[in-house]
């Protein structure tokens, strides 16, 4: 069965780029009342195996979206997403009775206007998203079924437009990730033992990351309303790489808990900074461990968001 998954992404301008399963291509698009803006049109193709074309097709929407989001980090307007099943298009309707009153605004415009940003995306971008996207649909179904909630987690985050809304779903990717673990802690000492190189590749891949969140660490291992053994966590020495991988996926916890568990408003701009730096060191994890169940290692870093502009 051969799939096509298409994505229409106003905003985003990038180099045609033409591969064996993915094709990137300009477009212009124009909102209700004229507007104009660019953006562009990709086409990623995959042959998969019989089976329910809805679960075939909700399972390559969820991969190919996802892919996107990890690699850009960057809300986007609602991207159009159309699928393709040997040539028969899948349409999508809307059945209003199922909707939210304040899903209503969108449809009755328009659909939701175009962006007021325009980002340029690297040239490295859609090679990247080719190669997740060909190792993510050759899977056996059982484990891309496994990486699917982690990857709709990292949509759920990129959508978000505030640094308190995109903590939780990175945190929540990386529990479905490590699913076994009793208790938090247990979690994070998953993560930083599940491969002798994380602490010295990851060290060295976030360095300003790193710097950003460990720099909190004071105000946070202070903070009565955390768990008594958070606060230990936290209180602890870091000497090694190891441990300040950990400590930052603590303090990235801490900073998720208090948000979760109302203890931080949002019209607090000082923690806006915090959680600004765990959003930015939860990505990185998120990042590294879908590229080692997807590729099997750690790929060279690609620069995604390019220059940004801003229409007032």
């Amino acid at each position: 069965m051969r799939m096509v998954v298409e994505i229409l992404a106003p905003g985003l301008v990038l180099e045609p780029w033409t591969g064996t399963a993915t094709k990137f291509e300009a477009a212009n698009f124009t909102d209700p009342k004229g507007h104009s803006v660019r953006g562009f049109r990709a086409q990623l193709t995959a042959s998969v195996r019989g089976g329910s074309s809805d679960r075939l097709r909700d399972r390559a929407v969820v991969v190919a979206q996802a892919l996107l989001d990890l690699l850009l980090r960057w809300p986007l307007a609602e991207p159009q997403i159309s699928v393709t099943v040997d040539g028969k298009p899948i349409r999508r309707t809307h059945d209003i009775s199922r909707l939210q009153t304040y899903e209503m605004g969108a449809l009755l415009s328009g659909e939701p206007g175009l962006p007021r940003t325009q980002l340029s995306v690297g040239p490295q971008t859609p090679p990247r998203i080719e190669l997740l996207w060909l190792r993510a649909m050759g899977l056996p179904d059982a484990e891309l079924d496994r990486l699917l909630g982690p990857l709709a987690q990292v949509s759920v985050g990129a959508a978000a437009q505030h640094p308190f809304d995109r903590v939780a779903p990175l945190w929540s990717a990386m529990e479905l990730l490590y699913p076994r673990p009793r208790g938090d802690l247990a979690r994070i000492d998953a993560i930083v033992s599940s491969d002798a190189t994380l602490a010295a590749v990851e060290t060295a891949r976030g360095r300003p990351v790193l710097a950003g969140l460990l720099r909190f660490r004071g105000r946070l291992a202070s903070d009565p309303w955390l768990h008594e053994p958070v606060r230990r966590r936290l209180q602890s020495s870091s000497r090694s790489r190891a441990d300040r991988v950990a400590m930052a996926t603590v303090l990235a916890y801490a900073i998720r808990s208090e948000i979760v568990h109302g203890q931080w408003p949002r019209f607090r701009d000082d923690r806006r900074l915090e959680a600004g730096a765990a959003e930015g060191w939860l990505w990185q994890l998120v990042e590294r461990e879908i590229e080692m169940r997807l590729a099997g290692q750690r790929l060279d870093v690609v620069r995604a968001v390019g220059a940004g502009t801003i229409s007032i």
